[in-house]
């Protein structure tokens, strides 16, 4: 029994110490994993250096964590590709070299790219899964034969290997591959690889992040160096070395190009380059079938990421064979067209991306600018006169510019107040009329006739407004007797003439040299207010008095009024202004529009107004107008106007004042008119009553007039409509078919019975076609 519990004794011993050696094994591994990950962590802390981070990893898998070799591959984004950062081992140094030459390329020079589906073990770490193999050729085919990883896998006598990969934010970033002579890898030997990846994955976002800031920072400096160097002469040939020299710093390259396109020829006008290439800075060759064509046709850049993969244009083909492997191509811009462009080409794969355009497109945009910037230059001095011509041009157009846009704010605030004075204007209108039929006395008929014609042509002036707010089509002209329409435009001024002399005591003469002369195409109202602008100018000029003289005579095709004062004259300076809309040197009565108006209106008239004046001389404006003879002119016939049967009208107007007047109208012509304000109150009378024609005003506050033709049509298709209207629509049947008419405010009327006659008898004949 003794013997047995000495012998129980001894194997007890011998268990504890086991346990001892393990647990003494296990404390060992546990704290070279901790002084592993110790180091790691101090070096994250003390750099942002990827590289010497990625070393201390390695290294710690090799002398801290019992592996017999470790790589370190990382994805280079720019790229799209795997490389080798760092590589340690326990063996001597001679291995190294070994492998390099079993590989025929050393472990810095290994790449593969980042693809799904390009090995099964690559699919598997990126997804995040550790790998574990027997065989290098399972992890390593490729991008290695099955003899090169043969060859390898012997030379540092693995027998298992392992790969676990790294990520920086949920993002894919490398991976740890380590080597042991031993048999099997457990689970405890990978948890510590996982714990030094995700060391790995921190460390590359944090030099990521940094390299962030740092290129950008670079990048801005680059730039702002390019600006200076490209903008320091106008020959992009000068400055192209320290150009490309900048830009170097942050994009790597072996051969740089600047090309310019010249018709149909290509010229290469700066080439930088270590080597050979074959092309002359200067000369020229064919565009077509160039990688410039493409980009010309294109207008973009254009990347090829590696020419022994395939090759896209002629010239890659002696890239390839002079070692370059890869190309970036990115348009020179201006106004839209290619002018040239700028290539960067490498002796490695894939070396340009998305970063190298973006960098790349606003440094072209420079060189481009720069480029033009040369062209015109030499334009300018070969072509000094020319282009002092092209700048008076200019001048003259910014002048006309000026002018027209001060025009359109005219076109545009009249477009806003010519419908209130068309109604305005439709009542002075219609009482004068209304007044003419009642009344008898040659004195007040007078009076009453200047009032209607002040109306008419108060109304052609509104508008002659609304062709400025492009509410109207232009006027038909008609033959104008000039001599007779100064004398109209005499009698006009005469009130304010007499006006003067006896409240200011200021005496104006006015006085006339009238020769017979052609007539002209032309609307009568506008040359009568243009006419009696340059007047009213003319009588501004003489705060003393004097004496206007209007003459006209023929000059061939032409017929020329002037218009003479004694007047105080107008300063050079002022001249260039004169027509100016809103200029004027009576501020604050004047309004600087008679004269702008004045030569709206010649010009629309196919005509031409200058001005001669010398200071403290008086002025004389020349009005030249173009004969009826080119122009089919034409006048209005005195015509009977028609005599139509009496018919119940229903008429519809938001103003009472405009509807009074218009229904008077309607009654004196024998007509039974139901008068309504709106466009409701139009369609209950019509469902009411019998009538033969319905006239309603375009714009009302519930009901516009185009609904209540539309509803009236849906009733009564054969009912006629008349549109009334003060914002100058034009009659358009595609646009308008519910309307049959449309008469403008203010109207006549005799313009009224016209149509009036005309629409009535659609009522026998069905609708107009």
């Amino acid at each position: 029994d003794g013997l047995g519990i000495v012998t129980a004794d001894i194997t007890e011993r011998k268990r504890m110490e086991e346990v001892l050696i393990k647990g003494k094994e296990q404390l060992e591994q546990r704290t070279n994993q901790l002084l592993a990950l110790q180091k790691v962590t101090a070096t994250i802390q003390s750099t942002l250096e990827v590289s010497e981070v990625l070393q201390q990893i390695s290294d710690g898998v090799v002398v801290n964590l019992g592996f017999d070799h470790t790589l370190m591959f990382v994805v280079d984004e720019a790229r799209n590709i795997h490389r080798t950062v760092v590589y340690s081992t326990k063996e001597e140094s001679g291995l190294v070299g070994e492998v390099q030459q079993a590989l025929d390329q050393t472990w810095a020079e290994l790449e593969f790219p980042v693809i799904k589906g390009y090995s099964h073990a690559l699919d598997e770490v990126m997804e995040g899964r550790v790998v574990t193999a027997h065989h290098l050729y399972e992890i390593a085919e490729p991008p290695l034969t099955r003899d090169e990883c043969n060859a390898v896998q012997e030379l540092i006598r693995a027998k298992a290997m392992v790969i676990v990969p790294f990520f920086a934010r949920d993002k894919y970033m490398g991976s740890i591959v380590a080597f042991t002579e031993r048999e099997e890898i457990t689970e405890g030997e990978i948890e510590p690889l996982r714990i030094l990846a995700d060391q790995a994955g921190v460390a590359i976002e944090n030099a990521n992040l940094y390299q962030g800031v740092r290129e950008r920072a670079q990048r801005l400096a680059v730039t702002s160096e390019l600006s200076r160097i490209i903008g320091s002469s106008l020959d992009i040939r000068e400055t192209y070395q320290a150009l490309t020299t900048e830009i170097k710093k942050i994009i790597d390259f072996d051969l740089s190009i600047i090309t310019q396109v010249e018709g149909d020829r290509l010229r290469f006008l700066a080439v930088s380059t270590e080597g050979e290439t074959g092309m002359d800075e200067g000369g020229t060759v064919p565009l077509a079938g160039t990688d410039t064509a493409w980009i010309v046709e294109n207008k973009r850049t254009n990347i090829e990421t590696d020419f022994a993969r395939g090759v896209q244009f002629p010239i890659d083909v002696g890239y390839l064979k002079s070692g370059l492997r890869s190309a970036i191509r990115v348009p020179l811009l201006s106004k839209g067209d290619v002018i040239g462009t700028f290539h960067l080409i490498s002796r490695h794969p894939n070396a340009y991306g998305e970063r190298e355009r973006e960098i790349l497109e606003p440094v072209a945009a420079q060189i481009a600018a720069a480029m033009e910037n040369s062209r015109l230059f030499i334009r300018v001095k070969e072509h000094e006169a020319e282009l002092e011509r092209a700048y008076k041009e200019l001048k003259e157009a910014q002048d006309y510019m000026v002018r027209s846009e001060r025009l359109r704010a005219l076109g545009e605030m009249a477009g806003g107040v010519a419908h209130d004075f068309n109604n305005i204007l439709a009542i002075v209108l219609g009482r004068a009329q209304l007044a003419l039929e009642d009344q008898e006395g040659d004195k007040v008929m007078k009076s009453v006739r200047v009032i209607e014609q002040t109306a008419l042509d108060a109304a052609k002036t509104v508008r002659r407004l609304q062709d400025f707010a492009g509410v109207r089509a232009s006027s038909t002209f008609e033959a104008v007797n000039l001599n007779q329409l100064i004398e109209g435009a005499l009698e006009m001024v005469e009130s304010r003439r007499v006006k003067l002399e006896e409240t200011e005591g200021v005496t104006i003469e006015i006085g006339t040299e009238l020769n017979e002369v052609a007539p002209v195409a032309g609307d009568a109202a506008e040359l009568r207010e243009a006419l009696v602008n340059i007047i009213f100018n003319a009588m501004d000029a003489m705060p003393e008095g004097g004496k206007i003289t209007v003459k006209s005579e023929q000059e061939n095709s032409l017929v020329v009024l002037s218009i003479s004062d004694t007047g105080v004259g107008i300063p050079e300076e002022i001249k260039g202004k004169l027509f100016d809309p809103f200029f004027t040197t009576r501020a604050p009565a004047g309004t600087g529009l008679g004269l702008s108006v004045t030569y709206g209106i010649v010009t629309r008239h196919g005509g031409s107004i200058e001005v001669e004046s010398t200071q403290g001389k008086g002025a004389t404006f020349y009005i030249r107008l173009p004969v009826a003879g080119s122009v089919e002119a034409r006048s209005r016939p005195e015509r009977k106007p028609p005599t139509i049967k009496r018919a119940t009208i229903l008429l519809a107007d938001d103003d009472p004042e405009v509807s009074e007047i218009l229904g008077l109208m309607l009654q004196q012509l024998g007509h039974r008119v139901t008068v309504v304000t709106s466009g409701e109150e139009a369609l209950s009378a019509f469902e009411k009553g019998d009538y033969a024609l319905v006239i309603t005003d375009l714009g009302m506050p519930d009901i516009s007039g185009r609904d209540v033709a539309r509803a009236v049509k849906e009733m009564k298709p054969e009912m006629p409509v008349m549109l009334i209207t003060g914002w100058g629509v034009q009659f358009d049947p595609e646009e308008m078919p519910d309307i049959d008419g449309v008469i403008e405010k203010p109207f006549s009327r005799d313009a009224l019975l016209a149509q009036i006659a005309e629409l009535l008898p659609t009522r026998n004949r069905g609708k107009r076609g």
